[in-house]
């Protein structure tokens, strides 16, 4: 049980920091449509430092599993999963999109 509750805990640290890095990575997206690259820098800064501590929640979460500290996949764990994947895929393409409006100024 106490392991079924750490990795729920874990979790839920994961999904809010894969939604803030999403958040950030929109909001970067904005400023770089008000052509403020500076501040749109700024908050892909902030967008990569969530996903980085989701992705250390994520790889302790495997460092623990490979020593045998398996607990029960529930449907939070698949959401955190999804969470992380869809912030890392937002996050790059926004990068992607600033560069393309910083081609047009």
């Amino acid at each position: 049980m106490e392991l079924d509750k750490k990795l729920d805990d874990t979790a839920i640290m994961m999904i809010n920091n894969s939604v803030e890095a999403k958040n950030f990575a929109l909001q970067a997206l904005k400023f770089a449509k008000e052509k403020n690259f500076e501040k749109a820098n700024e908050y892909l800064k902030l967008s990569t430092e969530k996903n980085r501590e989701a992705q250390e929640l994520q790889l302790k979460l495997i460092y623990d599993e490979a020593e045998g500290k398996k607990g029960e996949l529930n449907f939070l764990m698949i959401l955190a999963q999804d969470n992380l994947s869809s912030s890392l895929l937002a996050r790059e393409l926004i990068e992607e999109i600033i560069q393309i409006y910083k081609l047009q100024v």
